[in-house]
């Protein structure tokens, strides 16, 4: 996930969320995520970002200053997670499962 200034990534094996500054180059661990196999990272508005484990079977909630929340959980390995921004829907791919669900935002 990119911004004009920064771009966001996550670990699928250490399970870190690193945020890197384009113009510097420089690079920062945001939070950890235990339970890692990270695969999908968004962005929104209030620079929270959701971010999917399929190793927690959960998609969290990370604040600017790395607090950690559960969204949702007992998510068949969601992957690569979207967001409708119009509609307020965390769409959420599901590996195990061959679906797709769309979550209302809490």
């Amino acid at each position: 996930m990119a911004t004009d200034d920064l771009l966001y990534v996550v670990g699928w094996d250490g399970g870190q969320v690193v945020k890197i500054d384009l113009a510097t180059g420089t690079a920062s661990t945001i939070t950890t995520i235990r339970e890692a196999l990270l695969d999908g990272v968004v962005l929104l508005d209030d620079g929270s970002l959701l971010v999917s484990s399929a190793g927690g079977s959960a998609i969290y909630r990370v604040q600017p200053n790395g607090v950690k929340a559960v969204l949702f959980d007992n998510l068949s390995a969601p992957a690569d997670i979207g967001y409708d921004v119009e509609r307020a829907l965390l769409l959420i791919p599901l590996l195990d499962a061959n679906q797709v669900l769309a979550k209302p935002m809490p």
